[in-house]
């Protein structure tokens, strides 16, 4: 247990990672076992040397009574953050007071789990009756300003309590809770109660592109499971474009084969699948999300240790090849490595002082290596724009020789007298990031004992293509941080490694930052090429930093991964014919919904279940209910109005990759419909010129009309 005033671990085994500026050399407790005794004022023991209080509080909004849970560390006087918890579409339950008894106790703030329910509602939706659930998700979804006026109150219920620093506050919500916390800031409300930031975990994320906003200053984290059929990607491009349009600082977490729910353990139900990796990494997450983006945590100063650097070479071949090593001066053990790859102008610097901060911050050994031969590295190094492109053609081309040079490079560390070779990762920086995950793709981190790959702002295009091996990635464990304004990655690149990661069936995690161009990790070389972008570097930091802690947990104290639970991977002539369209008759499958939602009552497609939060999970099941099929005439149904924008949205606008129009329905002959579309496409294209992006709106502009006059 950690926070203001607070030392030690003790009494439970904690996993520890050092992070930057806040919370330099101390410890972050990452799982301890709670439950919230709700009793009032009661304290509730988290671990055998501390203590956790507890508050039943009632409050009002208007007419409406509400129920919330207060959580506070029971040796603390002062006053401290808050986390307010908002609850699923059963209503405030044990698990949010969990959560907020777990803020308390790991993170040293204020937990409040807090009711957007009112009692009543909070009593229908408690059981199994989906009906009670969905008329209460109705009720809200429909009406979004109540959420406002929910969470107000509870935020102005907060503010009076002794334990609340009201200049520190945000709020968390699971599913519904989710949708709701990011309502609460679109909507202005938590701009106006002065919460800094939203934190929505599996949140559903329909609708909320639409309309106006009014963020303001609030920050938004989203936690979404990779697998989650309730989400939908369109749903998350358009809400990520629709924040980039209004300036948000936000960013958007895709967790391996999570599903919808993975953060609860258990609801009585199919609704929710708790995922472990998911649960812990997207707490980590939401974390070091409090105390930096945040700034809940007090800054540290920063008395970093003595280090000791290396420079050295070593041969791939009959290539000789040069490193940098750094490790801690204070320490004569074996340490966990860390290696760096250097972007596009070879080893310099930066990958240099990246290995000096792994050892400083990270307390381990950082190994700054390179692919490039020594004369490449001369050649690459200065503005040589031909000699850059001419040394990248060579081994995107050739995966084998990247494989041989990163092979080498972890041989030669592993004969290094301060390198614990159980306990290895590897990281990469653009060119770097895309031959980190080569090795991975390619067996070779597997084979070496790499337990994972980083790659910030890598290239993709080189690393999509079949190998033709029948294991790719796994069991090495990957994760991709990214840059929402980084032209250099089209997000249909993404999306196919992310759907090859999930067939590998690996570890893995992609994250992508508001505003990060290109190579936002990179402080300066003396170019336009890297755009240096502070939060999505401090972020990703941390984030690879606990990361890697995490894969090691799962390696044998021999540096051993287990290839057993790893996937095939197809071929490119599998995956061609498995996209042939072999669409079966258009029907409903009633079976299917009585096996998700039967324990609802509910065993056949009904027309109010194509509408509403839950729509994306039952429209694939009930087509014909949901008007989803083709007419007895052969021609597909119309594309609405409301398609016709989110195609504008999913296309290029606002910083997102631009993606081809692929349009299989088509248009209405309503050309009073139609006029309004264009109306609010032409506001668009105009919003984006009045923040500085005129050709990109005119470009777009020129592929709307080309497409439309196929239809008009």
């Amino acid at each position: 247990p950690f926070g203001p005033g607070r030392q030690g671990c003790r009494g439970i085994t904690c996993l520890f990672v050092s992070t930057l500026m806040h919370l330099n050399r101390m410890f972050r407790l990452l799982w301890v076992m709670v439950v919230a005794a709700c009793i009032d004022k009661t304290p509730v023991i988290a671990s055998a040397a501390s203590a956790v209080t507890t508050e039943n509080v009632s409050y009002q909004d208007g007419s409406a009574s509400l129920t919330g849970f207060i959580a506070y560390p029971s040796d603390s006087s002062g006053k401290l953050p808050l986390v307010m918890h908002v609850h699923t579409w059963s209503g405030l339950s044990d698990f949010e007071k969990q959560r907020a008894v777990r803020t308390a106790a790991e993170l040293g703030y204020v937990g409040f789990a807090v009711s957007v329910y009112t009692d009543e509602e909070t009593a229908s939706t408690s059981g199994n009756d989906m009906q009670a659930k969905i008329a209460a998700v109705g009720k809200y979804t429909s009406a979004p300003e109540l959420f406002v006026s929910r969470l107000t109150a509870a935020v102005n219920v907060a503010k009076g309590h002794a334990r609340v620093n009201s200049s520190a506050m945000a709020a968390a919500g699971y599913c519904f809770g989710g949708t709701a916390v990011l309502q609460f800031a679109k909507q202005g409300g938590a701009a106006a109660s002065k919460v800094l930031g939203v934190l929505s975990f599996h949140g559903g994320l329909g609708g909320l592109d639409a309309g106006n906003a009014s963020f303001g200053t609030t920050k938004v984290l989203i936690a979404n499971g990779a697998a989650d059929s309730q989400i939908p990607n369109d749903d998350i491009h358009a809400f990520q474009a629709y924040m980039t349009n209004y300036a948000v600082p936000w960013e958007f977490s895709n967790y391996a084969s999570a599903q919808h729910g993975f953060t609860h353990p258990s609801d009585g139900s199919d609704h929710f699948h708790f995922d472990a990796n998911a649960e812990a990494r997207s707490w980590q997450s939401m974390s070091d999300f409090l105390s930096s983006s945040l700034q809940f945590a007090t800054p540290m100063s920063a008395n970093m240790p003595a280090v000791t650097s290396e420079n050295v070479s070593y041969m791939d071949g009959g290539e000789s090849l040069t490193g940098f090593i750094a490790y801690p001066s204070d320490s004569s053990a074996q340490l966990p490595l860390i290696m760096h790859v250097h972007t596009w102008s070879g080893l310099s610097d930066f990958e240099k002082s990246r290995a000096m901060r792994t050892a400083a911050e990270l307390g381990y050994v950082g190994f700054a290596v390179s692919v490039y031969t020594k004369e490449e590295t001369v050649a690459a190094a200065g503005n040589d724009m031909q000699a850059k492109i001419s040394a990248t053609s060579k081994y995107n081309a050739a995966p084998d020789l990247v494989l041989s040079r990163l092979t080498a490079a972890v041989n030669f560390a592993k004969g290094h007298a301060r390198v614990n070779s159980s306990r290895m990762a590897a990281a990469g920086y653009c060119f770097g990031g895309s031959m980190v995950l080569q090795f991975a793709k390619l067996g070779g981190a597997a084979a070496t004992g790499v337990a994972a790959v980083a790659s910030f702002h890598g290239g993709l295009g080189s690393v999509l293509p079949s190998s033709g091996l029948s294991h790719e990635y796994c069991p090495t464990r990957v994760t991709v941080y990214n840059g929402a304004a980084d032209g250099q990655i089209p997000g249909t690149d993404i999306a196919k490694l992310e759907a090859k990661l999930e067939q590998s069936k690996t570890v893995w995690e992609v994250t992508t930052y508001a505003n990060a161009g290109h190579g936002f990790t990179h402080p300066k070389d003396g170019s336009d090429h890297f755009h240096y972008e502070k939060v999505a570097e401090q972020r990703s930091w941390t984030s690879m930093a606990s990361f890697v802690v995490s894969a090691w947990q799962h390696q044998d104290k021999a540096g051993q991964l287990n290839i057993s639970s790893c996937g095939l991977m197809q071929s490119e002539d599998e995956e061609n014919k498995g996209s042939t369209d072999t669409t079966s008759p258009c029907s409903d499958d009633n079976a299917a919904v009585a096996a998700a939602v039967g324990a609802y009552g509910i065993t056949e497609c009904r027309q109010d279940l194509c509408t509403g939060t839950y729509a994306d999970m039952m429209k694939p099941m009930c087509k014909k209910t949901c008007g989803l099929c083709n007419t007895d005439d052969g021609e597909e149904r119309s594309m609405t109005c409301a398609d016709v924008r989110t195609l504008y949205k999913q296309s290029g606008c606002c910083g997102q990759p631009q993606k081809p129009f692929q349009w299989n329905r088509r248009l209405t002959d309503d050309d009073q419909g139609l006029d309004n579309v264009l109306a609010k496409v032409t506001a668009a294209l105009q919003h984006d010129v009045s923040l500085g992006k005129k050709a990109r709106a005119e470009d777009l502009s020129k592929k709307i009309l080309d497409v439309l006059s196929d239809y008009l």
